[in-house]
């Protein structure tokens, strides 16, 4: 598995997935959603999927790295990245592995991080045009056409992870336009207009990864904003940034990121990154929407991250 290519992001991911202590409790269902994840357990970055019962089944299979795989609104197709024609490009499939279609194709350009709009029309992504060249976020019709730049920003500065409102009017993102010690999540328009700063924090600090709840009324991101600011942890937060609460820390001071909503927002997936035997291991875990119940769902002793749960009706 090549982690240069996600280790920035990982680093950013941020915490959390709750809701406010106010809110009532949801009903949370006994077993997790089906899921996508990526994993090296053939020896490179290839997709799974899991179903409910626990049951993996590997849906691609090469010499390439495919990874951060997400589903489309309706659960029977996936966007992900790749660099099976030399550079990391987005690619679409149905959920079964089939009919495999490369939406973008740009020689020395990186393009990753896909999210899929509600309506399933579009998909914002991140680009790097080089490799010196930090990300911006892209949109692009949902069959590859139509490819816009959304952010401008300065050379050293990154956008990237983007997050889609329920809506579909605003695009949550996490950003470095703060400074390169202090990474924050910001918000704008879907037609990139309206950027605004959803958290602030202090140099050394790292917010990052959102994700927005089902009902549109909260954000979930890692941070590792709590002392002493070693590792990351999951925080839940409203649409406007305000009343940021944490929702699950890992016991150990390991780093949970990478969170992602259930369809129905009682849970949230994520990725914890673990030791085993003394070697560095990302596990994927699962922790009820009040913080409650947290759940290692990986059965294997290779690299399970990148999670993203499968709408259900």
């Amino acid at each position: 598995m090549n982690h240069n290519r996600i280790g920035l992001t990982a680093l950013l991911v941020v915490v959390v997935g709750l809701g406010s202590p106010s809110q009532p409790a949801h009903a949370v269902p006994s077993v997790p959603p089906a899921s996508v994840f990526t994993s090296d357990r053939d020896g490179d970055s290839e997709l799974y999927y899991r179903a409910r019962t626990g049951r993996v089944v590997q849906l691609t299979r090469n010499t390439a790295d495919d990874f951060g795989a997400v589903h489309a609104p309706d659960g029977r197709r996936l966007a992900f990245a790749s660099d099976r024609d030399g550079d990391d490009e987005i690619f679409t499939m149905e959920i079964t592995g089939r009919h495999i279609r490369q939406l973008t194709d740009n020689t020395g350009a990186r393009d990753n991080a896909p999210a899929w709009s509600p309506d399933g029309t579009r998909i914002a992504f991140s680009r790097a045009v080089a490799d010196e060249e930090q990300p911006e976020i892209w949109v692009m019709d949902a069959d590859g056409g139509n490819q816009v730049q959304l952010t401008f920003t300065e050379f050293s500065v990154f956008d990237t992870e983007p997050s889609w409102s329920p809506d579909g009017q605003y695009i949550a993102f996490t950003s470095s336009r703060t400074g390169d010690f202090n990474v924050e999540i910001f918000v704008m328009r879907a037609d990139g207009s309206d950027v605004r700063r959803l958290t602030t924090t202090e140099d050394g600090v790292f917010d990052g990864g959102p994700d927005w709840s089902p009902d549109g009324r909260r954000i979930v991101f890692h941070s590792n904003r709590a002392w002493p600011m070693d590792s990351q942890d999951l925080y839940v937060m409203d649409a406007d940034g305000g009343n940021v609460q944490p929702l699950a820390a890992h016991p150990n001071g390991l780093d949970d990121v990478f969170p992602r909503w259930t369809a129905d927002g009682t849970q949230v997936f994520f990725t914890t990154f673990a030791g085993a035997s003394g070697r560095p291991r990302e596990d994927i875990w699962v922790v009820d929407a009040d913080g409650t119940d947290r759940l290692n769902l990986s059965r294997d002793p290779a690299a399970d991250f990148l999670v993203d749960p499968r709408p259900e009706s």
